[in-house]
């Protein structure tokens, strides 16, 4: 936590000038940022906040963090103090969709012009994955973190089953592995494959379709229409489905079956 607030910090720090504050502050003035954030500032904000004042108080920037509660009343919160225009200066987004909405809506600053004057490097810093937060072609926003999505394997099943783990593969070859590793009866039988409850299916989503369809799979790369009807979302979706469906048949909670 206190990295991904740190990055947002530093960076803050790299783009803002009293130029860009449209201020024309002596030198000796502290320019304080607003910084709004979904995790209670003793989590870890706070003391990030405390270690940057720190380290930028002969720069004359200082921080304060407003916690709001990233549910949807939260998220209403910050949105019409955005349209207010007074009370915050930096905040975290945490998803894609709030962050198309507030860029398309005057509430995020597209900040090319920034990146361009200080020659400071998105992808450089943040890899490839960066640009997939872009909204238009334009960045409007500091990557925080980039969530890897993967999945563990069982090796001793794997070997005992005599199945080479493979490289790659296509969903249908998945689904037969899945099949023959599923052994056993009752109690004690072994399915092939875990979802790990209903909670994380938008995570294994995620994973089955972001390596062919991208960084946001819910969306084409224009980002004026969903991806619902691609093949290959409509492929995953199947796959967890049929991994899931016996799943209400004789238990009281979600497991997963072949």
């Amino acid at each position: 936590m206190m990295k991904r607030f740190l990055s947002v910090l530093l960076t803050a720090a790299l783009l803002v000038s009293m130029t860009a504050l449209g201020t024309t502050a002596m030198a000796d003035e502290v320019i304080t940022l607003r910084l709004w954030g979904g995790v209670p500032a003793e989590a870890g904000p706070q003391a990030c906040v405390e270690a940057f004042n720190e380290a930028f108080k002969d720069q004359g920037i200082q921080v304060e963090y407003e916690r709001f509660v990233n549910d949807e009343t939260g998220n209403m919160k910050l949105e019409t103090n955005l349209l207010g225009g007074d009370d915050v200066d930096l905040y975290m987004t945490y998803t894609t969709t709030y962050l198309q909405k507030r860029a398309t809506s005057n509430m995020a600053l597209d900040l090319s012009e920034l990146i361009e004057r200080d020659g400071f490097d998105l992808v450089e810093n943040f890899g490839e994955m960066a640009e997939s937060f872009y909204v238009d072609g334009k960045p409007y926003s500091i990557p925080t973190k980039l969530d890897q999505y993967g999945m563990v394997l069982n090796k001793d099943l794997f070997d005992e089953a005599g199945i080479e783990i493979p490289t790659e593969w296509s969903f249908d070859e998945f689904r037969e592995i899945c099949k023959k590793l599923t052994h056993g009866e009752g109690a004690d039988k072994v399915y092939g494959v875990f979802w790990n409850t209903q909670q994380d299916v938008y995570q294994i989503l995620n994973w089955l379709t972001c390596q062919t369809l991208g960084g946001d799979p819910y969306y084409t790369p224009d980002g004026t229409a969903t991806n619902f009807t691609d093949p290959v979302f409509e492929a995953a979706v199947s796959l967890i489905n049929d991994k899931q469906k016996r799943a209400w048949k004789g238990f009281s909670k979600p497991v997963s079956a072949c």
